[in-house]
């Protein structure tokens, strides 16, 4: 059934593995607001944004910061969390 599928997770023997049915870890964060933050929406950004370089805005750091540790799953909701954007 998984023979010619690719980078796909699936639950063997109560575990989640890989392709080659090596298990696989989840390591990530759930991107609750970031729809309000790429929207530049002041009611998720941080007060003092100095820490971004020049180049980056928010959403850029926040995916490269998590490659940089090793993330591997990230979730991001197709919704907004503030009213602005719920409604």
């Amino acid at each position: 059934m998984y023979e010619n599928q690719t980078g796909f997770i699936r639950v063997f023997n109560g575990k989640f593995v890989d392709e080659e049915c090596n298990e696989y870890l989840f390591f990530g964060w759930n991107g609750w607001e970031l729809i309000e933050a790429a929207l530049g929406s002041p009611d998720v950004l941080p007060a003092d944004m100095s820490f971004l370089s020049d180049k980056k805005d928010l959403i850029t750091y926040l995916l490269d910061k998590s490659v940089g540790i090793g993330m591997n799953v990230i979730r991001i909701f197709g919704h907004g969390t503030t009213a602005r954007l719920s409604t």
